[in-house]
């Protein structure tokens, strides 16, 4: 293991590994250099999902419910705590009876395509999620999301997540960094996903606190939005807790700062340490402050100078560092970008990744070079299926690729976004199959031409059915990407989205929709009026500024008639074998593609067996202290009022205030708790718990 090490944190997709860190240690072996790449997103799943963490993770519950139900009366947070456990405990007995693990029927070739056994193995999978928030209250835990209950971090909430060291991994990563704190001298972070921010910045504190001499610095497309939208104040607070930021992108960055590390190291001085920095391009940290005494506490935030990588001078990935077997599916697959930006970069609503700064134009590696890459990556990985990870691939570009793979008769298959274009013809749909395209998604975004219009989406209906039966009748599964609710958008138009997919389902492999959310830095935050938005604000708790509300004039806008509209889709969905991220029935997940390679493009159009899963169990249930506690108090009262409850707190807490903005944060969440009643204990069971009593599962 080198001094240097880049990690992966969790919560992520836990089925591939990703591509960020093994591009940035590829980059660094070219230039004589090397780091460590750890998933420890990956790692930490498995730990907690050791025998042992299910058991710990059981009696933690059984504890914590015997608690509640000792005590004469509970408050209203300590009800909804207290909902969740009861719930959580019939979900571990489960989980401590079954004799496999859903894990394994993940990694099992003949299991995985078994769609009862895998199904479930996906449901037994949420059903730990689950528990563990519920042991964990009140964070809610999934491999694409980490939150406090109200679903927003602030920065008190991520210090008081450290300090009161509620991380379920807290143990694992103590675990993990005595493994390497004698030798390791650099730590790179890569915050990639909104569902990494607690446990990135809980990781932070630790490493500042049992590894203080190591250079410690951030990167990644989350942090690099945060970064770019946050005060001043803020971002000092980020900066004082790492050495530094990096961001736009990380190879040159990190190249230059590896270089620069020894001479930091020795030198104990803060100006001179600046001195040898500033000059790194895209990192960010704080000047140091002679007003403090040398500190840098307190100093001006610097930002060096511009790179933009030139992405035909990227080596092939290196993964060397991962064991490609760990993940929780039953083959291997790599992510591979051989494209960065968008070619397009007009959508409305749109500022993925850095597509709208102007910085980083669409760019691509020479379609032979990535042929040539894909091949290394197959044999020395022994992989057959590759996602290209990027943006959009152009047209003409993905039509080299596939010629390309399919001159070199390489044996291998792949799947990526593309955008509707005329370019796809039925012949050229063909070659594309013909060189391994198995599966490909679109950004439909809506069934109104006059919508599309509105979102620069510089298509037609009509053109989006008929390239969309290209693909399909190519042999190329079709996923489609639609959303309700975007600005002006009308009740009518929204239902012309259902419609148009009800019409085209023969030719549809998967599909979603989903609902419009603002986004900072797009076309529509920085021109609201022309889309009929009157006001922008925030809440109070989102302290990163990710999730900006507003406020529209639309005239039978489709926003009025939400649940109308899930009818409908959820009639639509009947005919399709849906799921959620990143299970197999969601978009452009690995266990999709899996399925789609052994089922073809009608995978998920419920012609897949539906059959009961065989799972053996133990004959004796497991005694865990606390789980035959008859239930003190009504259940069935506890429900009823976190209905009313919550049906008005949605209300006040997303309401701009005086200040321009909404109240809702974890802080407030808890104060308005605290003005509930307490419920005393009582003798109305509900049925669940009745048959708890009984001994009934």
């Amino acid at each position: 293991m080198t001094p240097n090490l880049l990690i992966y944190p969790p919560l992520a997709d836990p089925t591939q590994a990703y591509l960020s860190l093994p591009m940035l240690k590829a980059y660094l072996k070219a230039h004589q250099l090397d780091a460590t790449v750890l998933d420890w997103n990956i790692a930490a799943t498995h730990y907690i999902l050791e025998r042992s963490q299910i058991y710990s993770l059981a009696h933690r519950l059984g504890k914590r419910y015997q608690e509640l139900n000792d005590k004469n009366s509970l408050s209203f947070l300590e009800q909804l705590e207290y909902q969740q456990i009861f719930d959580a405990c019939d979900v571990m007995l489960d989980f401590l009876c079954v004799q496999v693990s859903p894990k394994e029927i993940f990694q099992d070739p003949q299991k995985f395509y078994d769609y009862g056994q895998y199904h479930w193995a996906k449901e037994m999978m949420d059903d730990f999620w689950r528990a563990l928030s519920a042991a964990y209250f009140p964070y809610e835990y999934h491999f694409n999301r980490v939150q406090h209950c109200v679903g927003l971090w602030d920065w008190p909430s991520i210090e008081a997540y450290w300090s009161q060291h509620q991380s379920p991994f807290h143990k694992f990563y103590l675990k993990k960094i005595e493994e390497f704190q004698e030798n390791v001298q650099f730590i790179g972070i890569s915050l990639t996903f909104v569902s990494q921010i607690p446990e990135t910045f809980y990781l932070c504190h630790l490493i500042r606190e049992k590894l203080p001499h190591v250079f410690l610095i951030l990167g990644g497309s989350c942090l690099h939005q945060i970064m770019q939208r946050l005060d001043t104040d803020m971002r000092k607070q980020v900066l004082q807790l790492v050495d530094a930021v990096s961001l736009f992108e990380g190879e040159e960055p990190l190249r230059q700062l590896l270089v620069q590390l020894p001479a930091w190291q020795q030198t104990k001085d803060p100006g001179a340490r600046f001195q040898l920095l500033q000059g790194i391009p895209n990192l960010m940290m704080l000047e140091p402050d002679n007003k403090d005494e040398g500190t840098n506490k307190q100093g001006k935030i610097h930002l060096g100078p511009l790179y933009i990588h030139d992405i035909q001078q990227s080596p092939t990935p290196d993964y060397s560092d991962l064991g490609l077997d760990q993940y929780l599916a039953p083959s291997r697959t790599l992510l591979y970008a051989p494209t960065r930006g968008c070619y397009w970069n007009q959508c409305s609503f749109c500022e993925y990744g850095f597509g709208q700064s102007g910085r980083h134009q669409y760019r691509e590696i020479p379609a032979e070079m990535a042929v040539q890459q894909l091949s290394e990556l197959s044999q020395k990985y022994n992989v057959q299926h590759f996602y290209l990870s990027c943006d959009v691939l152009a047209p003409t570009y993905a039509l080299e690729l596939a010629q390309g793979i399919e001159k070199q008769n390489l044996p291998i298959h792949w799947n990526c976004d593309l955008r509707i274009e005329k370019y796809y013809t039925p012949e050229r749909c063909k070659q594309l199959y013909s060189g391994g395209m198995r599966a490909v998604a679109f950004g439909i975004e809506s069934g109104s031409d006059r919508i599309l219009q509105l979102m620069h989406k510089g298509t037609t209906t009509a053109l989006v059915q008929e390239i969309n039966r290209n693909f399909y009748q190519a042999g190329i599964a079709t996923a489609w990407m639609a959303f309700h609710y975007h600005p002006l958008e009308t009740f009518p138009e929204a239902v012309a989205t259902i419609e148009m997919i009800k019409a085209q389902d023969q030719y549809i492999s998967l599909f979603i929709v989903g609902e419009f959310d603002l986004t900072p830095g797009a076309h529509i935050a920085c021109h609201p009026k022309e889309y009929g938005i009157t006001e922008i604000y925030y809440t109070a708790g989102d302290g990163f500024r990710l999730y900006p509300i507003f406020s529209e004039n639309t005239p039978n806008s489709s926003r009025n008639f939400t649940q109308e509209l899930d009818r409908q889709l959820a009639a639509l969905a009947q005919s399709y074998w849906f799921s959620h991220y990143p299970w197999a029935g969601a978009i452009s997940t690995h266990h999709s593609f899996l399925y789609f390679l052994r089922y073809g493009p009608a995978a998920f159009v419920r012609q897949i067996a539906e059959s009961e899963a065989d799972i053996p169990h133990i004959e004796n249930i497991p005694h865990i202290p606390g789980f035959q506690i008859k239930p003190k108090f009504s259940l069935k009262q506890i429900e009823s009022k976190k209905q009313s409850f919550f049906a008005d707190y949605r209300k006040l807490a997303l309401a701009p205030d005086q200040s321009g903005m909404a109240p809702l944060s974890a802080a407030h969440f808890e104060a308005c708790c605290a003005k509930m009643p307490v419920l005393e204990h009582g003798h109305g069971l509900s049925k669940k718990a009745k048959a708890r009593k009984k001994g009934k599962r």
